[in-house]
């Protein structure tokens, strides 16, 4: 809107958007069928998983590798109504198994989309999606880690890489605010060292905006949204570590590389 058509609203009035009726009821559609997906998911099939697996650890990684089938299916179901469109620019690193993915976090959908490009992948959960009783049943299940902060986390993540499973992390620890970073945690680089695994960045861009930190679910509504996956170099763990003489500020000084690499992607946000 052009700075004229602002001068002319009341100072406390906002822009009306128009939202076309086509396009809300495809979003409205999208949740529906993720809701009945999801609750399907968490109570027919989980299940059947676990009466059928051989202990814990291979429940899981098949309820992993549905959850990535389904998501496959899901988010192509969101392309096909126009509401949004994904695509990344190197899917064989993320499949590539005992990876350490650190990601930018700008929308609540960001898990999902990084799930659908990772047949297999240990996910950091905040606590209160790990205790929500639809999301959480389906994240135990899946054998993600809730984040409770500490070591407990860094050493299950760490545990998981030694044997052969990948992690997802995104060091904000929330979602970024829009045109720019929350501050980063030094939990993924301390699970780095911990785990002696190189880091592998992964940009996520969401053009517009989309369920940002305080946008309303309809927003999604208003035209299709692209989010694209760039993944990044590794950044090399034991490298940097070499050059500090404590584990403390060898971890203050991957986390500085991660959020530098992640900055000169957005033009030093």
């Amino acid at each position: 809107m052009s700075s004229q058509h602002v001068g002319d609203l009341p100072r406390d009035a906002a822009p009306v958007r128009t939202v076309p009726l086509a396009r809300l009821a495809s979003v409205v559609a999208g949740y529906a069928v993720f809701t009945v997906a999801a609750s399907a998911v968490a109570l027919v099939l989980v299940p059947v998983i676990r009466l059928s697996s051989r202990g814990r650890e291979q429940s899981e990684l098949r309820v992993q590798r549905l959850l990535h089938r389904g998501l496959r299916l899901y988010l192509a179901f969101v392309e096909r109504a126009g509401i949004a469109r994904f695509c990344c620019d190197d899917s064989s690193a993320l499949a590539a198994p005992g990876t350490l993915v650190v990601a930018n976090h700008p929308t609540l959908l960001d898990v999902l989309v990084l799930m659908r490009f990772m047949p297999q992948v240990d996910c950091v959960v905040k606590q209160k999606y790990f205790d929500s009783p639809l999301l959480g049943h389906l994240s135990r299940a899946a054998g993600h880690i809730p984040n409770t902060g500490g070591e407990a986390v860094v050493e299950a993540c760490a545990e998981r890489l030694r044997r052969g499973r990948s992690v997802l992390i995104f060091p904000e620890g929330t979602r970024s605010p829009v045109g720019g970073f929350a501050p980063f945690q030094r939990g993924a680089a301390h699970i780095g060292l911990r785990s002696a695994h190189d880091l592998l960045p992964v940009t996520v861009r969401c053009s517009p905006p989309l369920l940002a930190r305080g946008e309303p679910w309809w927003r999604a509504a208003e035209r299709e949204f692209t989010f694209t996956l760039e993944v990044g170099n590794p950044i090399a763990t034991e490298k940097i570590a070499a050059l500090e003489p404590t584990r403390g500020r060898a971890a203050r000084a991957l986390t500085r590389a991660i959020l530098e690499h992640f900055e000169a992607r957005f033009g030093g946000a």
